[in-house]
């Protein structure tokens, strides 16, 4: 079972390295019984529980992702778009797949940030090496967690999306501890 926690008071975005300290994800493989309920801390806001129901999809990376070919030529960009607008569904919270991204692909932000190095300024993003740029092709989407009126969940002022991202040997091994949280509103 994997639990996701995020400091929703600190509001960390994922831009900086000390962001990881307001997020984790822990996996359990053990009994449920072992389990043990425990209450929130007094003053932390608790979310109502959500069900959720999972299907299998279809999707395509966002034309922002680093997953896509940044020289595609102009028709093949087109093309693309094409093939991302006849796939879009409506999954804004889910489980591994594809971000839909609020405003650009993450996975460089996630190797930055996981190196030690602040991804929140434009300098930052453009001027890496071909290293960074290879790692940020091997992040992937754990979960991604909508806003929702339901839950009490609203992730910034527009009702953005809460991001967790895993490199693909990490998810491999179990090893979520090494996750990487983004927000984008």
């Amino acid at each position: 079972m994997l639990f996701f926690f995020y400091d929703a008071e600190a509001f960390g975005w994922g831009f900086e390295p000390e962001d990881r300290h307001g997020q984790r994800v822990f996996f359990f493989d053990g009994p449920m019984e072992e389990l043990t309920p425990t209450p929130a801390p007094t003053g932390i806001d608790v979310y109502e529980p959500r069900s959720l129901t999972f299907v299998a999809a279809t999707e395509l990376p966002d034309v922002t992702s680093d997953l896509v070919d940044p020289d595609l030529d102009d028709d093949e960009y087109d093309t693309y778009l094409d093939l991302v607008e006849n796939h879009e569904l409506s999954l804004d919270t889910k489980l591994l797949g594809h971000s839909n991204n609020v405003q650009e692909g993450m996975e460089l932000t996630c190797e930055l940030a996981s190196r030690g190095i602040s991804a929140g300024t434009s300098e930052s993003r453009r001027d890496v090496g071909a290293e960074v740029r290879e790692g940020a092709r091997h992040w992937r989407l754990l979960l991604q967690v909508d806003s929702d009126d339901h839950t009490g969940m609203t992730w910034g002022a527009n009702e953005g999306c809460l991001y967790f991202w895993i490199r693909e040997d990490d998810l491999a091994h179990g090893r979520f501890e090494r996750s990487w949280q983004t927000l984008q509103t």
